[in-house]
């Protein structure tokens, strides 16, 4: 009788959080990408950007033309002429400025997080990352002696599809 009851009280609980779930509202719905600002970021985020410029230590860097990021749901992957690497991240939209944590994993395993904020404007994104162990960037800027590192990214237009049925 106790383990009916048991599974019973487990049943019912687990039912009150499924309906609890549901009844949210659809802004706040960790599923429902509505109004959900992380959701949303993470959704305009994705595809490809080319580099318009980058700071590292105050001094411009050169980056290839054909150099290009192309970013996923989960990971942020560089692709360059002949190799690419990668590696997860993840946001919080809800910060001010908006933050982005990169996880990379040179040793499996063992990955090093580094700090970095984030600014998406239409087709313009910054990020603004410093060196592994050291505080978050509280600014977009990239100056002599610091170790921030600032991309400022165009999107890169999808190919447009072409009709090819024949009509």
């Amino acid at each position: 009788m106790d383990f009916v009851l048991q599974h019973v009280g487990r049943t019912l609980i687990a039912l009150i959080a499924v309906t609890a779930a549901c009844g949210l509202p659809a802004a706040t719905h960790p599923n429902h990408p509505g109004e959900n600002s992380k959701a949303g970021d993470e959704d305009k985020m994705r595809g490809t950007w080319k580099f318009e410029s980058v700071l590292e230590q105050g001094r411009e860097q050169h980056m290839p033309e054909q150099n290009r990021v192309a970013i996923t749901p989960d990971m942020l992957k560089m692709v360059y002429a002949e190799e690419e690497s990668g590696w997860r991240y993840t946001i919080d939209p809800s910060k001010d400025p908006k933050e982005m944590d990169w996880l990379i994993e040179i040793d499996p395993g063992h990955p090093i997080r580094q700090l970095a904020i984030y600014s998406l404007e239409g087709d313009t994104l910054r990020i603004c990352v410093t060196g592994a162990g050291l505080p978050r960037p509280a600014k977009f800027e990239s100056k002599q002696g610091d170790l921030n590192m600032l991309w400022v990214l165009k999107r890169v237009p999808a190919a447009p599809t072409t009709n090819r049925s024949g009509s």
